[in-house]
Parts: structure tokens; C-alpha cells; sequence
């Protein structure tokens, strides 16, 4: 309903050790040199303001290539 914006950008400043994951499109990572990397997305499609949600951990990274 009125309730959703059509599109939307986000953006999330933290220590460079973790990760940090969210709903949307990660359009970019930023490396600053204080030792922080500042993570940004976007969501293209209608969403909710409070549907928007992000977590922040000392994540691994790996594929399956089977």
C-alpha cells in the first residue's frame, strides 16, 4: 500500500574484522582508513521501512562449486 517506498539506499559503517549482511543489493564496500569499512545497498523493489534489517558478525565466506 502507501506504506512501502519504491526503492531505497542504505548504508553501514563498522570495524574492518566483521561483516556486515542485509536484505537488498550490496552496491558497494568502502575500505577507510581508520580501519572501518562502510557497507552500502540498495533495495530496487517496494518495501516496508520496517522490513529493512542488517546483521553484523565475524562471518566466513565460502562457495560450493559442485
Amino acid at each position: 500500500m502507501y506504506d512501502e517506498v519504491d526503492s531505497l539506499k542504505f548504508s553501514i559503517n563498522i570495524g574492518n574484522d566483521l561483516m556486515a549482511v542485509a536484505n537488498g543489493r550490496l552496491a558497494n564496500i568502502e575500505k577507510k582508513k581508520d580501519n572501518t569499512n562502510t557497507y552500502h545497498w540498495k533495495v530496487s523493489k517496494h518495501i516496508n521501512n520496517y522490513g529493512i534489517s542488517f546483521n553484523i558478525g565475524n562471518y566466513a565466506q565460502w562457495s560450493d562449486d559442485t
